[in-house]
C-alpha cells in the first residue's frame, strides 16, 4: 500500500511540474516592443520612423509592423501626396530584415519593451495580423493625424485592459516648431515645408499631435502608466534599449536659403542701379524671372489651400508674396507701359507685401523665417523700382 501511495505521490509531482512549466509558457508566449528609427538625411527620413515588434516564442516568430510602407511608383503620387490624399499600408517583415536595413542606414534604433499582460499582447498581435490582411491594410496617410506613429499608439491602447495614463506635453510647442527642429539639419527642407504651411500650423498642440514625431513619442511614452479595471498603476514602458547606434552623420550646406537669398537681394539691388543707367533688358528679363517664380509657388500654395486635406496648408500668409496673379502682372505691366498707365502690378504687389508684413510681423498671425524676410525686401525693391519707370 504504502509503494502504491508512493507511486501515485510521484505521478501528481511530475504531472504538476508539466502543468506549471506549460502555464510558464503560456505566459511568457508574447514579448511587445516600440521600435524607434532616429532620423536620416533624406527628407522623408528627417522625422525618424515607428514600428511594432512582436515574438511569440511559442511559434517561434519575430515579426515587425510598420503602417509607413508607400508605393512611389503609384500613379500620380506626387501629386496626390501634394494633395493629402496619399495611401500608406501595414507592412510586416522579419525583425532581422527590419534591423539589416536600417543597419545598412547607419540610423539608430531604440527599443521600448512595453509591460503588457500575455492577454493584452496577445490581443495586440491579433489585432494587427487581422490589420495587415491585404483588404484592411491600406490607410489614408496623414502627416500630422495619422501615420506611422499614431497608427502604432492608437493599436495599443486599443489593446489594453483599463486606460492609459499620459504624461503633459511639451509646453509652447507648434506644428511649425517641430517642423522646424526636424528639418533644421536641411535648411532648404525647412524652408520648402514652412512655405506650404498655413497659419494653422502656429496653433499650439497637446501630446496627441506632438506624437505625430516619433523621438517625441519615444519620450513620452517612457512616462506614460497604465491604470488597469482594478485600479493598479504600472510603466507602460518595462525597459528601454538601443539596438543600433547612430553612425551617419548630418550633411551641412554652407548655400543655405538665408545666405541665397540675402545674395539675390544685394543682387537685385544692383540690377535695379543698371537699369537707372539704361540697362532695361537686364531688368526686364530679371523681373519676369520673378513674377514667373512668384507666380509657379503661388499656384502649388492655392492648390494645397483650397483642394488638399492636409490639415495645416489652409490660410497661408506666405501667398501674399508668392500668388498666381503675379502671371498676369507681366502682360499687364507691357499694357500699362504702352498706354502710358500708372503700372498697376507694382502697386497691387506692394500692397500685398504691406498687408504680409503688417499680419506677419506685427500681428504675429504667422511664424516667418528669415529667409522669408529677404524675400520680402527684394520684392518690394523692385516693385517701388517699376514706380519710377
Amino acid at each position: 500500500m504504502s509503494k502504491l501511495r508512493l507511486y501515485i505521490l510521484t505521478a501528481l509531482l511530475c504531472c504538476s511540474s508539466v502543468v506549471l512549466k506549460t502555464m510558464a509558457n503560456v505566459e511568457d508566449t508574447y514579448r511587445v516592443s516600440l521600435l524607434t528609427c532616429h532620423p536620416g538625411n533624406i527628407s522623408y527620413e528627417l522625422y525618424g520612423h515607428t514600428a511594432l515588434r512582436i515574438v511569440n516564442t511559442q511559434a517561434d516568430t519575430d515579426i515587425t509592423y510598420n503602417y509607413g510602407i508607400f508605393d512611389f511608383d503609384s500613379p500620380n503620387f506626387v501629386w496626390r501626396f501634394v494633395l493629402g490624399q496619399t495611401d500608406y499600408m501595414l507592412g510586416t517583415a522579419d525583425f532581422k530584415y527590419f534591423k539589416w536595413v536600417y543597419a545598412m542606414q547607419g540610423r539608430r534604433v531604440d527599443e521600448q519593451v512595453l509591460n503588457l499582460t500575455n492577454a493584452e499582447a496577445h490581443r495586440l498581435s491579433t489585432m494587427l495580423e487581422e490589420n495587415a490582411r491585404p483588404e484592411h491594410r491600406v490607410y489614408r496617410y496623414n502627416f500630422f493625424a495619422d501615420n506611422c506613429v499614431t497608427r502604432p499608439i492608437d493599436m495599443i491602447v486599443r489593446a489594453i485592459d483599463g486606460r492609459v495614463e499620459f504624461p503633459p506635453a511639451d509646453e509652447g510647442k507648434t506644428f511649425r516648431t517641430l517642423v522646424n527642429e526636424f528639418t533644421s539639419p536641411n535648411p532648404w527642407d525647412r524652408l520648402g515645408q514652412n512655405l506650404l504651411l498655413g497659419c494653422a500650423a502656429d496653433t499650439l498642440i497637446g501630446f496627441r499631435q506632438q506624437c505625430f514625431a516619433p523621438l517625441y513619442a519615444e519620450r513620452y511614452l517612457m512616462s506614460t502608466n497604465i491604470i488597469d479595471t482594478a485600479g493598479t498603476k504600472r510603466p507602460l514602458v518595462k525597459k528601454r534599449t538601443t539596438l543600433l547606434p547612430q553612425k551617419t552623420t548630418v550633411e551641412t550646406t554652407h548655400a543655405t536659403p538665408t545666405v541665397v537669398f540675402a545674395a539675390l537681394f544685394f543682387a537685385s539691388w544692383g540690377i535695379v542701379r543698371l537699369r537707372r543707367r539704361g540697362w532695361h533688358k537686364t531688368f526686364a528679363c530679371a523681373d519676369h524671372a520673378v513674377l514667373l517664380a512668384q507666380g509657379v509657388m503661388g499656384c502649388l500654395l492655392a492648390t494645397l489651400s483650397l483642394w488638399s486635406e492636409h490639415p495645416a496648408v489652409s490660410h497661408n500668409w506666405s501667398m501674399l508674396l508668392f500668388h498666381p496673379l503675379a502671371f498676369v502682372a507681366i502682360p499687364l505691366q507691357w499694357w500699362c507701359r504702352r498706354t502710358h498707365r500708372p503700372n498697376y502690378a507694382a502697386y497691387f504687389q506692394l500692397a500685398c507685401i504691406a498687408i504680409y508684413v503688417l499680419g506677419v510681423g506685427f500681428l504675429r498671425q504667422q511664424q516667418a523665417l528669415p529667409e522669408l524676410w529677404f524675400i520680402a525686401a527684394t520684392l518690394t525693391l523692385i516693385n517701388f523700382s517699376k514706380l519710377k519707370q
